[in-house]
């Protein structure tokens, strides 16, 4: 999980873009599977759900905010299967 403010990707861009992630080249399962905005008030949760039903929730300030792409920190740890 990573967590950064929106105001940096408001100005115009370059053509190739911004990069807000960096994804592990080496891990072929390494992916991006799923963004959202948070308003950022105190006592936001985050909830992480797995394809077997398994839920984990805690505070998005557990998440620490970054200043440029990052790869981020690992919120939830999933079984071979």
């Amino acid at each position: 999980a990573v967590r950064f403010a929106l105001a940096p990707f408001a100005a115009v861009s370059t053509r190739k873009g911004r990069i807000a992630i960096r994804l592990d080249p080496a891990d072929p399962a390494d992916a991006l599977i799923g963004i959202a905005v948070s308003e950022g008030a105190d006592g936001e949760n985050l909830m992480l759900v797995t394809r077997h039903a398994r839920v984990l929730v805690f505070p998005a300030e557990e998440i620490p905010v970054v200043g440029g792409a990052a790869k981020g920190v690992t919120a939830i740890r999933l079984g071979p299967k």
